[in-house]
């Protein structure tokens, strides 16, 4: 199985970079988990069609593309 590539929207990135090291940490452990697999670590919701994850004290929301094998970074919310 292909590792699925990480794509991140402008404001995804702008909210990565403000975490906090720990949360960084956290968040690339998950994303490295997702590239394997984005099925098995997220949560699906059917009225969104979008995917989340849990890292740390943090959710992360995406979509996943078969077409080009990418996961769509989102949306990074931190609560920690």
């Amino acid at each position: 199985m292909a590792r699925y590539t990480i794509r991140w929207v402008t404001y995804a990135e702008q909210q990565r970079d403000t975490l906090p090291a720990e949360g960084r940490r956290e968040l690339n452990a998950l994303l490295n988990r997702l590239a394997d697999d984005p099925y098995r670590h997220g949560t699906y919701d059917k009225r969104t069609e979008l995917r989340r994850a849990v890292f740390g004290y943090g959710l992360l929301t995406y979509s996943v593309e078969e077409r080009w094998i990418t996961i769509t970074v989102l949306r990074v919310t931190w609560i920690g």
